[in-house]
């Protein structure tokens, strides 16, 4: 990876602002080059280059120089220096601070220490700040020196040697082994002072400040390392050629033809039969995975487009022309909206390290300071992030901080598996909670907005109603996992968070808009005569957020379009079945068969189907599929908004395979120093099944009760 990348993972978050702006001069070099390109003003140079792991002898190497002007060269100097001078003056501020910390325990440790607590903080927060600054200068002073010699490489440049030396009599990088000197001492202060105060032996004084020292960074390090291979892996996402699978397609595609031309259906269903089709295709190309996910959402709005297959309100089936023009009109709902305001707020918890100090606060408290307690502290972390953030990022961040103690303990500890498994189901269980809180939610509201009439799942009220379920779930899955996996450990490796620095302005204002994002999603059925509905609502946190600064093109760039497209694609195959009428029909024939009146027994069949529908294929997949058909029926019945929240629900709390939901397969993908994962497809089946099962049982009770409550 460049510089320019690493610099972004290792620098201390509260200080970036303060190191060497690497990109910005790189940005800065390659202007002047695009500059001297299109003037004609570059030069080729022939230079003998050695390559690395040959055996042969230098090669020619030709290399492009520009012919910069002196007011450019200056232009990058000038700069170059005003970088510097920023380096510098922090470097001195944060200098004086650890002179006067040193200053203060030179003085406490003149005899022993009144406050033995104290002086021990004093010289533990003095050791952390001399090894922060230590780093700090040691990658400005990296990032300085490979500036320059881009710099020199790529232009006429020729006083290199003189800029080098204007940086190594800098105090930034001449101070360093006086840092280091100042490190000796104040371990040998402390040495001293605790032998007198405690009596105990050197070496133990000595080597348990030195775990303490280590065991912080070693926080940090495992935090940027997490931090580091999300961006690798994601990295490699964007780079990565997709495994297409041809065959699944192949089939797909016959299959679709087949019911495309063959009648089946009477002939006065020929629209119906059409999108049946399209549908077999879409559920065929969806569950195989056979390529990614959003495209075959962007392949429907062109089936739906080709196939003749939706009707005009006046009965009359559409043509192309009106077909793309209502699939295109179904893609953008107010569901997208909603989402993209959802990520919002994520994108600013996330820039401010906001999310972690939430998490860093409660895992610090003494009450989750056991191994069971600290559990407990995650499980409630897990659900209440996978709440109000997503329940993609609330497994991801209570991994984060607890991978140093994952890191801790044997890779063979009952306790990590514990851990992970915990994390897994309050992740699902807080998944259903809010609109916000997973993609499947969000197919759920567009579902029941898309009947006709339409109808709306009021935020609050889901909110009320999924919350019971989703509490039990976590409790339960408590107390299953700490019988199923006794904890193996009876004091847990400390944990030592980074939130020293005050929490920026800018910070303060993420949280502002956040909550008042959130309160306006529960006032949202008072609001909507006048805002029309929650998707114009959600353009207030995207405006608070990105018209404000707070977040900018790189956050706007990084939200997960993927999920959007998979959105809108599922939004028009859903309107395409009901305006084609084939869930009219597949509802009437369902009733036909079943022969129920009863609202309850289809409630109990559908949330079965669902139960193993989601087990086996992704939740957002599962929810695609079936709730269209769950609100059709349910209509039916005047209950749509009832069976649709039912189903969602134990869609959500559906996890017996490490498939099943990114929850779980966060879990699974944590894998020790030998590349072995934690856990296994058997601790998902123990744990996840009789959990799936407590889902069902509250989704046919508590959250069908509480729909009846509501008029739902």
């Amino acid at each position: 990876m460049k510089f320019g990348k690493q610099l972004k993972f290792l620098a201390k978050e509260q200080w970036k602002q303060y190191y060497i702006d690497f990109s910005a001069l790189k940005q800065i070099l390659k202007d002047l080059k695009k500059t001297a390109e299109k003037e004609n003003r570059c030069t080729t140079v022939v230079k003998e280059k050695v390559v690395e792991g040959s055996e042969e002898g230098p090669k020619s190497v030709e290399e492009v120089k520009a012919n910069i002007t002196p007011q450019e060269e200056e232009h990058f100097l000038n700069n170059f220096v005003e970088q510097i001078q920023n380096i510098e003056s922090f470097f001195r501020q944060k200098f004086d601070t650890i002179v006067e910390m040193f200053k203060q325990i030179e003085g406490d440790g003149q005899g022993v220490p009144g406050n033995l607590a104290l002086f021990k903080k004093r010289v533990h927060d003095m050791l952390i700040l001399v090894e922060d600054l230590i780093d700090f200068c040691h990658l400005n002073s990296v990032g300085c020196t490979k500036i320059l010699k881009k710099f020199t490489r790529h232009t006429t440049f020729s006083q290199r040697d003189s800029y080098d030396d204007l940086v190594k009599s800098q105090t930034f990088v001449a101070n360093i082994a006086v840092l280091e000197k100042v490190r000796t001492s104040a371990k040998r202060i402390y040495v001293t002072a605790i032998h007198k105060a405690t009596q105990e032996s050197n070496e133990k004084i000595l080597q348990e400040l030195e775990q303490s020292v280590q065991a912080a960074h070693s926080w940090k390090l495992n935090t940027i390392l997490f931090q580091f291979d999300e961006h690798v892996n994601k990295a490699q996402l964007v780079y990565k050629v997709y495994n297409i699978k041809p065959l699944p397609i192949a089939v797909a595609l016959i299959i679709g033809l087949i019911l495309y031309f063959i009648p089946i259906f009477a002939a006065d269903k020929q629209p119906e039969q059409r999108c049946f089709a399209l549908l077999v295709v879409s559920i065929i190309l969806w569950v195989s995975e056979c390529w990614p996910l959003f495209l075959t959402a962007i392949f429907i709005p062109f089936l739906v487009t080709i196939s003749y297959c939706v009707y005009n309100d006046n009965k009359t089936v559409m043509n192309p022309t009106q077909a793309a023009g209502f699939a295109l009109n179904a893609m953008w709902s107010s569901i997208i909206f909603l989402m993209l305001g959802g990520f919002s707020i994520a994108g600013g918890l996330k820039k401010y390290g906001i999310d972690q100090r939430i998490a860093f606060y409660v895992l610090k408290q003494r009450l989750f300071a056991t191994p069971m307690r600290f559990v407990f502290g995650l499980e409630v972390l897990a659900l209440f992030l996978s709440m109000w953030i997503s329940n993609v990022a609330g497994p991801v961040i209570c991994m984060t901080v607890s991978l140093p103690v994952i890191r801790d303990l044997p890779s063979n500890s009952r306790f990590i598996k514990l851990i992970l498994l915990c994390i897994a189901a309050a992740g699902n269980a807080g998944g259903m909670t809010t609109p916000i809180s997973s993609p499947q939610n969000a197919v759920a509201i567009q579902t029941v907005n898309g009947l006709n009439p339409p109808q709306d799942i009021n935020f609050a009220l889901f909110f009320i109603i999924s919350l019971p379920t989703a509490v039990i779930m976590t409790i339960c899955g408590h107390f299953l996992i700490m019988f199923m996996y006794k904890p193996d450990i009876k004091e847990l490796p400390q944990i030592h968070t980074d939130v020293s620095e005050p929490i920026p302005i800018k910070g303060y204002l993420v949280l502002l808009a956040g909550i008042t994002s959130i309160i306006l999603w529960f006032c949202s059925q008072w609001l909507n005569p006048y805002v029309g509905n929650i998707g114009i609502l959600s353009i207030i946190p995207i405006l608070l957020f990105f018209g404000t600064g707070l977040l900018g093109k790189e956050e706007f760039d990084n939200l997960p379009w993927n999920l959007m497209i998979l959105l809108a694609g599922g939004s028009v195959l859903g309107k395409a079945v009901q305006k084609s009428a084939l869930l009219t029909l597949i509802s009437d024939w369902l009733l036909d068969k079943i022969d129920t009146n009863n609202v309850y027994v289809m409630l109990v069949i559908f949330n079965i189907i669902m139960m193993i529908v989601g087990g086996f294929v992704s939740h957002t997949v599962s929810a695609l599929i079936l709730l269209p058909l769950f609100a059709q029926v349910g209509d039916t019945f005047g209950h749509a908004k009832a069976l649709v929240m039912c189903g969602v629900c134990i869609c959500c709390g559906s996890m017996p395979l490490p498939i099943s939901s990114f929850p779980n397969l966060n879990s699974i993908s944590l894998q020790d120093e030998h590349g072995d994962p934690y856990l296994t497809t058997l601790d998902f089946i123990k744990v996840g099944v009789p959990l799936t099962l407590v889902a069902f049982v509250c989704s046919i009770s508590i959250n069908y009760g509480l729909c009846l409550a509501f008029n739902y």
